[in-house]
């Protein structure tokens, strides 16, 4: 018997029977790998500008960082005061007037830092075995954003007259409030020193009058930030010289233009 042709089917083409079994069209497979790699590179590209913009954030972002934490420390110094009744000296002294630590120490419960307060020996100095070993635990407030491997050294440190009783934050004795006749938003705290940074434990500060005398503007590559005694930060370049002289004591009876 004969079969007899369906007229409803399609007619029958070799060559589309031969296109569906020769497999995918090479031209797409290769455009397919094309836009993949297209997409990988574009991908890597994004990545490389985001890892650069974390390494290397824009000038403003770090200046802005540099002066908060300013703001941060200074607030630490108030939370203190406010459980001491007046704000920490620079550092803390032996019996025999040797010093032992910064004030920084002193502070740490009142920057979220307690456990880290409990493991230092305040009997001991900073760089006693025991201490010595906390130095790279430093708090994030005493980084600079300037210097990313800074091994426990920090550039924000205590304005401290060579006397020790002339600054706001005195040598080896705290200050209250009614003892800075200037008032505290005409009198600077706290400086950030990137020329000089200091392991943020041992009790080392900036002398105000000595930093002065060393000052070239050409040998600093950033501002000089300075943090009153309200917590306010004022940036300085080459108007140092002018607010640097009025605001560093706190009784001399001078106004620092702000």
């Amino acid at each position: 018997m004969v079969d007899t042709p369906n007229p409803f089917d399609s007619p029958h083409n070799d060559a589309s029977d031969s296109a569906l079994t020769s497999g995918p069209n090479p031209h797409y497979r290769r455009d397919g790998i094309f836009t993949l790699v297209l997409i990988g590179a574009v991908g890597l590209f994004l990545l490389f500008c985001l890892w650069s913009f974390i390494r290397n954030p824009r000038p403003e972002a770090v200046l802005h960082h540099n002066r908060n934490q300013l703001k941060v420390i200074a607030l630490g110094l108030h939370n203190y005061y406010d459980t001491h009744g007046q704000f920490p000296p620079a550092y803390v002294a032996d019996t025999d007037g040797k010093p032992l630590y910064s004030w920084r120490v002193l502070i740490l419960p009142m920057i979220g830092e307690g456990a880290l307060h409990k493991q230092f020996d305040l009997s001991e100095p900073w760089d006693s075995p025991n201490n010595l070993l906390l130095v790279r635990q430093m708090p994030d407030c005493f980084h600079s954003p300037y210097h990313e491997n800074d091994a426990g050294r920090t550039p924000y440190q205590a304005l401290v007259d060579e006397s020790g009783s002339r600054t706001m934050i005195k040598r080896t004795a705290g200050r209250t409030f009614d003892t800075i006749g200037d008032g505290t938003s005409n009198t600077a705290m706290l400086i950030a020193n990137f020329n000089a940074p200091i392991f943020w434990t041992e009790p080392n500060d900036t002398d105000p009058a000595k930093f002065l005398r060393r000052f070239r503007p050409g040998d600093y590559e950033h501002e000089v930030a300075i943090a009153y005694g309200d917590g306010s930060v004022q940036g300085l370049t080459d108007d140092l010289r002018t607010v640097l002289p009025a605001a560093m004591y706190a009784n001399d009876g001078k106004v620092p233009p702000r």
